[in-house]
């Protein structure tokens, strides 16, 4: 088995629907109503477009999963309350010592958990912050940008010979604070405890430093624990947030069954047009290039209008014996044949 493996979840059909609108919507995390994914989410669609690898129906799933995310952060107390996991650390960080005003924290990686990181360290009181980045720069300018102290990444182990609390969330794909540097740091500073709270998944500290006296690990399974079944306020907004999920998902699987059926009509159509514009062209003598770009143009615009209607209602029906209605008379005026919908949408890992 690939050692990646225990970490994948195999989603198929509409289970693969639901899982992704419950991610997005912030259901799914650790942080209960986190927001941070919603613009991940985004980001991703926005990348995909742009490299043309997300098709119609991808891209309508994901479209769909935005919406459902966006309606329970503007309709739940969890969207106008929301967390992260960065602030969930810290609560767990003040929780375990107690007020951050007077403790030394050491903030490792200057991407946007550190910088969260810092933003709420800041809130719960804390004064001595440092940051260390791989890029120095980058650690000064965020320093610059939430309060801090900018540390040379090579200066690492001085950071950690003076903190109490060290936060880190860096990409690193092997552990950057192992047993043996923790080790000889708290051979310099044996009766000063050091709590280290690892955002970063992998791990960016290796499990074995909690065999080290002193020194406390808390790990993104140590937060799933501390946070519990929290529900950011009340079940009820829990509940209402899943039903707002449960209702998009719906939504989106009546679109799922129409979608090849437009998927036909928009094809009959273009051919359609393809064709009266290749009869048009044929009584035309050595037109000019911009007048056949023109024609195109005219003829690709005439049929986006034409079937902005059909298409909005097809789309946005609630009733299904209505749209079954609709695809029966559509079917009808333009000599279809209604596609069997591919509900499969093939087996998909998270």
């Amino acid at each position: 088995m690939h050692p990646i493996e225990p970490y994948i979840r195999f989603f198929t059909g509409n289970s693969t629907v639901a899982h992704l609108f419950q991610v997005t919507a912030g259901l799914d995390s650790i942080a209960i109503g986190e927001t941070q994914i919603l613009g991940q989410v985004s980001q991703a669609l926005d990348i995909a477009l742009q490299c043309d690898s997300a098709r119609h129906v991808l891209a309508s799933l994901f479209r769909a999963a935005i919406h459902a995310g966006k309606r329970v952060q503007n309709e739940t107390e969890i969207g106008r309350r929301p967390v992260s996991i960065s602030s969930i650390a810290v609560q767990l960080a003040e929780t375990t010592l107690g007020t951050l005003t007077d403790k030394q924290i050491l903030v490792i990686g200057a991407g946007k958990m550190g910088g969260y990181a810092i933003t709420s360290l800041r809130e719960h009181g804390a004064q001595q912050i440092t940051l260390a980045n791989r890029t120095y720069q980058r650690a000064t300018e965020m320093a610059a940008k939430y309060g801090g102290v900018a540390l040379p990444f090579e200066n690492m182990p001085d950071g950690l010979k003076e903190a109490d609390v060290v936060f880190t969330s860096t990409a690193a794909l092997q552990p950057i604070l192992q047993q043996d540097l923790i080790g000889k740091i708290m051979s310099r500073r044996p009766h000063r405890p050091l709590t280290l709270i690892d955002l970063a998944v992998p791990r960016n500290v290796e499990t074995r430093v909690r065999g080290i006296a002193n020194v406390q690990l808390f790990d993104m399974d140590d937060l799933q624990r501390f946070v519990g079944i929290s529900d950011n306020g009340s079940h009820q907004n829990i509940t209402y947030a899943k039903s707002i999920v449960a209702e998009e998902v719906a939504d989106y699987e009546k679109l799922l069954r129409v979608i090849p059926f437009i998927g036909e009509l928009h094809k009959k159509v273009e051919q359609i047009r393809q064709f009266e514009v290749a009869r048009t062209l044929r009584h035309l003598s050595d037109p000019d290039p911009e007048v056949l770009e023109q024609i195109d143009l005219l003829s690709r615009a005439l049929v986006r209008k034409i079937l902005h209607e059909p298409t909005m209602h097809l789309r946005t029906e609630t009733n299904q014996e209505t749209l079954n209605d609709y695809v029966d008379i559509l079917s009808r005026l333009f000599d279809l044949s209604e596609p069997e919908p591919d509900l499969s949408l093939k087996k998909v890992a998270i």
